[in-house]
């Protein structure tokens, strides 16, 4: 075996394998193997056999994306939705209330203000709650980044593999699980 290679902990051969990161940088479909080797082929060139139901060797191998969940959807809702709508609501009901200073106008006033700054605040403690969960999932994200960084990949038994550790294994599609993340 020729230095720096790295060999497959299941079927034990050097020629199929390919570090996950240089994958994701050529943007791999899918490999044809041949005699003499493997070649790419994208997916318009595959069977459709083999195009139903798979997704392409990037995807699969990507680096998870950060979770969003519902804290950021609330955030949004509230800090680029209802409190620029309420603010809008709110100065027009200033200017009736200032052209006309009728007690319904006057409640309207207060109302709108009073939802302006409910809206504020609702909006400032999702994104403090947002900003400690994205800061209690940091280093799980660098540890699995960590990880990710020195994947290999065996194209012949589709399992992903850290090369100094053997134990650190899993098929393609479970790489989440192998990462922790």
């Amino acid at each position: 075996m020729q230095a720096g290679l790295v060999q497959c902990p299941l079927c034990r051969r050097v020629d199929a394998v390919q570090k996950v990161s240089a994958i994701m940088a050529g943007s791999e479909t899918y490999r044809l193997y041949i005699k003499n080797g493997s070649v790419p082929v994208s997916p318009d060139e595959a069977s459709p056999a083999h195009q139903f139901g798979q997704v392409t060797l990037s995807e699969q191998l990507a680096f998870p994306e950060q979770h969003y969940g519902a804290l950021t959807l609330l955030f949004l809702a509230f800090g680029a939705v209802l409190t620029p709508i309420t603010a809008v609501m709110s100065w027009f009901a200033y200017q009736a209330a200032h052209q006309h200073p009728t007690t319904e106008h006057i409640a309207s006033m207060n109302m709108d203000i009073f939802m302006l700054v409910c809206c504020l605040i609702i909006a400032t403690i999702l994104f403090l709650m947002r900003a400690r969960r994205l800061a209690r999932e940091r280093p799980k994200r660098d540890r699995a980044w960590t990880i990710w960084n020195t994947l290999y990949y065996c194209h012949r038994d589709d399992t992903v593999f850290a090369a100094e550790n053997p134990r650190i294994m899993a098929k393609a599609n479970n790489m989440r699980a192998l990462l922790g993340y």
